[in-house]
């Protein structure tokens, strides 16, 4: 198999690199400015409204910088932690706010880019470097995950490092101690991805799949030993994964497995049975170059057949194993995407020079066919054949998505961002004397207008653990109360004096949200507020007169008690109380 082909001794200097063009020296230079460049790239616009996701962090490190601990309100969120001390660090040194919340993410993939182009070059050389790290740092996947205060930029970073330790271990090193001391260091980058995402485990079974290939196949495929060996050798790998399966089955572990495998959030349902999403999102963003991924690879590996093939199985295991999984997202697979752009970059290389031929053929052929008609035919013959090949590149929508990332700005069916700082001042009133504030979007409330008490969400609740799903359970990351039922609510407005009910205007409407039945009641038992239209925001209150008192029946003893506006957190431009985190590190 290509992914075996062994490097012979003459053509290695030292166990871990080579001599000549591809070597560390003529490329850490370009790949600093690489990193500096993409760097500076992704820090246009980086302040722009977050995604809910991204508060989790900024909310949990604010809480450091605060207490010391990750905290969001009264709950603990110390899911990727590393992530949130990165950003409290970043908040540290460049002060709170959604900007230097995002420096970590932007460094990360920064990073990830210098070292793909490193990787890259000593592999298959500058052309093909060049070719590889552009058409990665400027895709919308890196930009994305660049632009988004999360886990995943480090969760891509140390997946790639570990895996090019791996592939240095396994086709690089000379002797048994340099392949054990690799593989040793990419444990922790691997174990790190992990720990960060789960989903990882789902690439590395595509990095033990090559690793596999690439040491075993060649022995197999050799006359070293007997053929009766090497038939014994593989029917023991097979005997062995067999046991592993059945001990794992025995001990319940691969039920377990297979239900997180196929598990999904409510707000992710309509994807469990979608097997062709990922395969829909490159073709509709690559029309051109992912159907062409099989010619691509082919050419890659005649010409470089180890980087091409341990990028593609990494790539393809991934990409099949995550669209058979129930929950899908394009940062989902983010770890295993920079392995496509391998095939693509190398396998555009090989074709250039064909490329260019036919191409001069093709102008001067179309051109003696147009000089009778015109009478200008190579010039115009050159003017059509750029322009063919320019809508060839301009066809990939992936060059407009990166544009808008990079312009903060959405196309339909995209919703804008909500802009809840927008809205503030018209509802600081209520957040000041509402006995209760219920949100469908609890860290947009909690970052911007300082408070929420209830969150409404049949998805969140879902996500709580078996003990607290019931209305009005904990959740464990804020702390407060979850509930999931339009009873609930109606239970609310019957019971306090004064509430409010907030959150971003696409919510209403929806099945796992604000679904028909509970906004005809909101609108039938408190008032719409009028907001500004661009905070994208609903808001219902309802403030009922004086001496009035809850329905006997309303059920009003069994509430929990709120916060109440003694509660209220500093929001988005207000100082954090404690010291400074370095101070306390």
């Amino acid at each position: 198999m290509a992914v075996g082909t062994r490097t012979p001794r003459h053509a290695m200097a030292t166990p871990l690199a080579e001599t000549g063009s591809r070597g560390w020296a003529g490329l850490l230079p370009t790949a600093l400015l690489v990193a500096l460049a993409t760097g500076a790239l992704y820090s246009v616009n980086l302040g722009h409204l977050p995604h809910p996701d991204e508060l989790h962090h900024i909310l949990a490190a604010r809480g450091l910088i605060e207490t010391g601990e990750p905290r969001i309100a009264e709950g603990l969120y110390t899911r990727g932690l590393l992530q949130t001390w990165l950003v409290a660090w970043s908040f540290d040194a460049f002060g709170v706010g959604l900007a230097a919340a995002r420096v970590p993410s932007v460094v990360a993939i920064a990073l990830l880019n210098g070292l793909f182009f490193v990787w890259l070059g000593r592999e298959a050389g500058r052309a093909a470097a060049w070719v590889g790290t552009a058409l990665w740092a400027l895709s919308p996947f890196a930009i994305d995950t660049a632009l988004f205060c999360r886990f995943y930029a480090l969760q891509g970073l140390a997946f790639f490092i570990g895996c090019w330790l791996a592939y240095a271990a396994v086709v690089r090193a000379r002797g048994l101690g340099w392949r054990l001391g690799l593989g040793l260091a990419a444990l922790p980058f691997l174990a790190l991805a992990v720990q960060l995402q789960p989903t990882t485990l789902l690439g590395l079974v595509g990095l033990g799949a090559w690793a596999a290939g690439a040491l075993l196949l060649p022995w197999l495929g050799s006359r070293a030993a007997p053929a009766r060996t090497r038939l014994l050798a593989v029917l023991g790998l097979v005997l062995g994964g067999l046991l592993v399966l059945a001990g794992l089955h025995l001990g319940g572990q691969l039920a377990k497995l297979w239900a997180v495998y196929r598990s999904t959030p409510a707000f992710n349902e309509d994807s469990v049975g979608d097997f062709w999403f990922y395969h829909a999102w490159y073709s509709l963003l690559y029309p051109s170059l992912w159907p062409l991924v099989g010619v691509l690879g082919l050419a890659a590996v005649a010409r470089w057949p180890r980087p091409t093939g341990f990028a593609l199985v990494v790539f393809a295991v991934g990409f099949l194993l995550n669209s058979f999984a129930a929950s899908k997202g394009l940062r989902y697979i983010f770890y295993t995407q920079i392995f496509l752009f391998v095939p693509w970059a190398l396998g555009l290389v090989v074709l250039w020079q064909g490329l260019v031929g036919f191409v001069g053929g093709l102008t001067r052929r179309l051109g003696m066919t147009l000089q009778p008609l015109t009478g200008r035919g190579v010039a115009i013959a050159r003017l059509l054949v750029a322009g063919a090949l320019l809508f060839l590149v301009a066809a990939n929508p992936a060059w407009l998505r990166s544009t808008l990332l990079l312009a903060d700005a959405t196309v339909p069916p995209e919703k804008p961002r909500t802009d809840w700082s927008a809205a503030r001042a018209a509802l600081r009133p209520w957040l000041e004397t509402a006995d209760v504030v219920v949100t469908t979007e609890e860290l947009g409330a909690l970052y911007f207008l300082g408070r929420y008490d209830v969150r409404f969400s049949p998805s969140k609740m879902g996500e709580l653990a078996p003990g607290e799903r019931h209305e009005f359970g904990i959740d464990p990351r804020t702390g407060r109360p979850v509930i999931a039922e339009n009873a609930s609510v109606e239970r609310l407005v019957a019971c306090l004096d004064k509430g409010l009910v907030v959150g971003p205007r696409h919510h209403l409407g929806m099945a796992i949200l604000v679904n028909p039945a509970l906004e005809a009641f909101l609108r039938g038992h408190a008032r719409r507020l009028d907001l500004p239209p661009a905070s994208r925001l609903y808001a219902f209150g309802w403030d009922h007169p004086n001496g009035w008192t809850p329905p006997p029946d309303a059920g009003c003893d069994g509430l929990p008690r709120f916060g109440g506006p003694e509660k209220r957190r500093p929001v988005e431009g207000e100082p954090v109380d404690g010291a400074r985190l370095m101070s306390r590190s």
